[in-house]
């Protein structure tokens, strides 16, 4: 049996491989919890969706982190080499 942080990486690692942009992976996200709370969805794509979905979260929460590190980089900045 896997550990929770191999587990944990592996998750990290595919998120990280998702080829999609915040907004992307957001609205895809949208749709499949839409999916998710209509209860129409059998439990293997249930199941399936709440992977992807978990596998989106994780991708969208990098990028936050991401962009929070690229602002708070750009407000350290003098203000003449923000011009540059």
């Amino acid at each position: 049996m896997e550990n929770k942080n191999t587990e944990n990486s592996k998750k990290t690692e595919a998120a990280a491989k998702l080829d999609l942009s915040f907004e992307q992976a957001a609205s895809e996200l949208d749709s499949i919890v839409a999916k998710l709370n209509s209860g129409s969805v059998q439990l293997d794509e249930m199941i399936a969706l709440f992977e992807r979905g978990s596998l989106l979260a994780e991708h969208c929460s990098s990028l936050l982190s991401e962009y929070d590190g690229r602002i708070a980089k750009a407000m350290r900045k003098p203000s003449n080499e923000a011009s540059e």
